[in-house]
């Protein structure tokens, strides 16, 4: 913990969010400071998240981290992206199931569990609510590289705050049912609406469409949100895996 609290400071200091002067402020550093501490941004494995409830992101953190998440460039900008925050243990752990390690190391008082629920990607017929041609662009593949998007913007987020990630793509729990992640445990009696983006202005918002979450979306993924246990170093808590430097220059 006390390395991290140093690592937070050194990155205020660096990024200089603590300076009067905005010209101090050099957002390069972020790059720097990611790429010198892989301890921060690694997936923590199941079963080694810390369990201490005062760890958790609190309601203004999470809210910092989605906000930010969908300030996204995503394509005309369609948003189609709606976050579920659980913080429910049991919930959790009915979320992520025995994914990559035990039950009950899949979630805890320290944790908190996202849902990426992704609409344009039910077919049309399947939608619960017909769309017309101005809000309606049924393209999964876009849809889900714009969610993709959000949710990197969410870890980069998550880590600044100092918080670790676990992404599940393909969560197992028993209250997401099925290979169609049935998602009626969480939305059933709840009238959550999401908005598009693309019809509201940023300077006016008060026309643009919001449209029912329940029957439009599909689970695109599960996002499980805290910081690694404390009693044990990066190498036991994290993934680990490589990152190749995977890119080239054409014509080089």
């Amino acid at each position: 913990m006390k390395k991290l609290v140093s690592l937070l400071l050194a990155l205020a200091l660096s990024l200089g969010v603590i300076s009067a002067l905005a010209e101090d402020y050099d957002p390069a550093k972020l790059l720097e400071w990611y790429d010198d501490h892989p301890e921060i941004w690694m997936t923590v494995n199941n079963d080694h998240w810390d369990a201490n409830p005062e760890s958790a992101p609190t309601d203004e953190e999470i809210e910092q981290m989605l906000q930010f998440a969908l300030k996204s460039q995503t394509g005309i900008h369609w948003t189609e992206s709606f976050f579920l925050v659980v913080r429910d243990v049991a919930a959790q752990r009915g979320i992520i199931g025995q994914s990559f390690g035990t039950l009950e190391g899949s979630a805890n008082e320290g944790t908190v569990t996202i849902l990426v629920l992704t609409d344009n990607v039910i077919a049309q017929e399947e939608h619960a609510t017909p769309y017309d041609g101005a809000t309606y662009f049924q393209q999964p593949m876009m849809a889900s590289f714009n969610a993709g998007l959000t949710c990197g913007m969410l870890n980069v987020a998550a880590t600044v705050l100092g918080y670790s990630t676990h992404y599940f793509a393909y969560p197992d729990g028993e209250l997401i049912k099925g290979t169609a992640h049935d998602l009626s445990y969480f939305l059933d009696g709840n009238d959550y609406t999401r908005v598009w983006g693309i019809t509201g202005s940023y300077e006016d918002a008060s026309q643009a469409m919001e449209i029912p979450v329940q029957g439009n979306v599909y689970l695109e993924a599960a996002i499980v949100i805290g910081k690694p246990n404390p009693e044990e170093d990066v190498y036991t808590t994290s993934t680990m895996h490589a990152r190749p430097d995977n890119y080239a220059f054409w014509g080089e």
